[in-house]
């Protein structure tokens, strides 16, 4: 039998379905919700196949792992477990070292440095990297200064050793796409938000001559300034704060209208989003917010209605809860309301659209009006 881990929106929409068009006869368990719900799923003897999402392996891991007729492990999204410290890669490199087939799927297993391997290939095949991250990382990295090291020239093919046995495959072997543009769009500040971003970086600039910002604190500046980017803010004590982003929120709104088909806005900031929606319900655009807050069902609803029915014109989404794993061609616009700071995300978030079964050209518009943003998304493209 198999299990298969997968992130938490494709356990119904994308694999569970797949495997009803692909191999109809295979009866499917999806183990998810309460404790009680998944093993009484898991104890489905006559079921051929489970699948259960990243985090909810812990929660079922004494049962799953008395299952021996269960020989057969494969990770959706494996990039997930290269945090090698992380609790839920100590789960599943307990779970895959006692079954006999394991395969690892992913298209990017090294978003952010060579060393993400060491935990991917610890759990795939534990025999072709050390059995410590630090002998690991010494062999793919140099050490520069005592916080920063680099990548060495061959780490590359370093990483492509321990990734073996391995199937490699661009979409370019495998299927012709209608060609994709990405373009920047700028958008002028409101007066307050520019007063509010212009009053933030000069409190940096004193922050950082004053010897007062390290790694940490420059961070939450960074975070701090992309949200006034986007036009929203949340205050210390938790409440939000609307500037006046009137030009971006018109912008994104002129190319949801001016698009043909489909079209998913990612929103890198939850109090954000809930402005977006809240902007594209007022002029009357069928549009559904996806947050990390969405209920499993519901999401599984939107994405089914959004790709195979002509309701729902626009996803408006949090980056995060669906940049792996979904197919949503009925989409052939992206609107990026302000920059994520993660390679992996923006990488992944922009395939939802260009995958198999696309049959139009596709566009992925950046929306920036501020040097945070622009450095961003230089940075992203890059």
């Amino acid at each position: 039998k198999l299990l298969v881990v997968a992130p938490l929106s494709t356990l119904t929409f994308t694999w569970a379905a797949e495997f009803f068009r692909t191999i109809p006869g295979v009866k499917v368990q999806v183990l998810h919700g309460a404790r009680d719900k998944r093993l009484a799923r898991l104890a489905d003897q006559t079921a051929d196949a489970y699948i259960i999402n990243h985090d909810g392996m812990s929660v079922v891991l004494e049962e799953l792992s008395k299952r021996g007729d269960i020989d057969t492990l494969c990770i959706d999204e494996l990039a997930a477990y290269r945090n090698g410290t992380a609790a839920r890669t100590k789960v599943m490199r307990k779970f895959a070292a006692g079954r006999k087939w394991v395969w690892g799927m992913t298209g990017s297993p090294t978003p952010n440095a060579p060393t993400d391997a060491w935990a991917q290939a610890s759990i795939i095949t534990p025999n072709t990297v050390p059995k410590y991250f630090t002998h690991f990382r010494n062999e793919v990295m140099t050490r520069i200064t005592q916080f920063k090291y680099v990548p060495r020239p061959d780490a590359v093919d370093r990483v492509y050793k321990v990734l073996q046995p391995a199937v490699r495959f661009t979409l370019d072997d495998v299927m012709e796409l209608p060609p994709l543009v990405e373009r920047v769009q700028e958008v002028d500040l409101g007066p307050e938000q520019k007063r509010v971003y212009d009053t933030m970086v000069k409190h940096a600039r004193v922050a950082v001559q004053g010897g007062e910002i390290d790694a940490m604190n420059a961070g939450a500046v960074l975070n701090k300034l992309l949200q006034i980017s986007t036009g929203y803010v949340y205050k210390r004590d938790g409440a939000v704060v609307a500037l006046d982003n009137q030009k971006r929120i018109e912008a994104m709104t002129d190319a949801v209208m001016a698009a043909d088909n489909k079209v998913i806005v990612f929103v890198p900031f939850k109090h954000a989003l809930e402005g977006v929606v809240h902007a594209l319900n007022a002029e009357g655009v069928d549009v559904h917010g996806i947050s990390g807050d969405t209920p499993k069902g519901e999401r599984d609803s939107v994405f089914h209605q959004f790709q195979n029915t002509d309701r729902i014109r626009v996803i408006a989404a949090h980056p995060a809860t669906m940049s792996h794993g979904l197919t949503l061609t009925a989409a052939d616009t992206i609107i990026w309301f302000g920059p994520t700071t993660s390679l992996e995300t923006f990488e992944q978030a922009n395939a939802r659209i260009t995958r198999v079964g696309q049959k139009n050209k596709q566009l992925v518009l950046m929306l920036q009006g501020t040097k945070v943003e622009r450095v961003m998304y230089a940075n992203l493209r890059e």
